[in-house]
């Protein structure tokens, strides 16, 4: 099975989270960095155009590879990346249409991020989730890449 563990680190504002798609996209991110303009073009925009990150593993493996949330087969990658979250909105809703963060209260400025929350705290997702909307709030740091063997029992090989 697929054995690899892991929790996100936080440092105030600034964390290490998961972010996954095809092995074309991820090449062209560690070659010239995150493009949030071209977010979820494939899998969708719950959170609207921006570059979106995982918390947890299992989420970001749904993505990897050429076949999203089918049987996995062959090699597959994932970037574990810094992001910086700066002040990030918590939504317990989608937010399809957005560009950027909503608006900070009192400000005409937006919030930094979107911080969506899972459904145990009354969101609208599996697992939390990160969006940044700006090139320069992330950087790849580095690549993994794995295999789920005959054997996997992780809930993705479970469902194909």
């Amino acid at each position: 099975g697929l054995k690899y563990e892991r929790s996100a680190k936080c440092c105030g504002s600034e964390i290490e989270d998961w972010c996954t798609g095809q092995d074309a996209d991820l090449d062209r991110i560690c070659q010239a960095g995150f493009d949030p303009r071209l977010g979820g073009q494939s899998t969708g925009r719950l959170f609207g155009r921006g570059t979106y990150f995982a918390q947890n593993f299992s989420k970001a493996d749904l993505y990897a590879g050429s076949r999203p949330f089918g049987k996995p087969s062959g090699t597959m990658s994932v970037l574990v990346a810094r992001v910086a979250l700066g002040q990030a909105y918590r939504t317990l809703v989608p937010m399809n249409d957005i560009a950027l963060p909503p608006q900070r209260p009192g400000t005409r400025d937006p919030y930094d991020a979107v911080w969506v929350r899972p459904k145990e705290d009354g969101g609208c997702v599996d697992h939390a989730e990160y969006v940044i909307y700006k090139d320069s709030q992330a950087v790849p740091m580095y690549r993994i890449r794995y295999r789920h063997d005959e054997s996997c029992w992780c809930s993705r090989c479970r469902a194909s």
